[in-house]
C-alpha cells in the first residue's frame, strides 16, 4: 500500500479504497501493466511493489472514471 506522503497521495488512497471492489482486480492489474507499458521502457516485473501499487489505482481511477 502506498504510504500516505502528502495530500495527493492521501486523495489516491482514500479514492482507491472507496472503489476498490467497484472493478475486478484481474481487469484492475491488466490495465496498471497496459498503462505502464504506454508510459515506460521499465519491465513491470522490475517495478517495486510500491511502484506497481500505484500504476493498480491510476488504472483503478481509469476505469472507474469511464463509468
Amino acid at each position: 500500500m502506498i504510504a500516505p506522503a502528502g495530500a495527493i497521495s492521501q486523495t489516491i488512497v482514500e479514492y482507491a479504497h472507496r472503489v476498490r471492489h467497484q472493478v475486478h482486480d484481474d481487469l484492475v492489474d491488466r490495465h496498471a501493466r497496459e498503462l505502464h507499458a504506454r508510459s515506460s521502457y521499465d519491465c513491470w516485473n522490475g517495478l517495486s511493489d510500491k511502484d506497481q501499487e500505484l500504476w493498480r489505482h491510476m488504472a483503478r481511477l481509469d476505469l472507474t472514471s469511464r463509468r
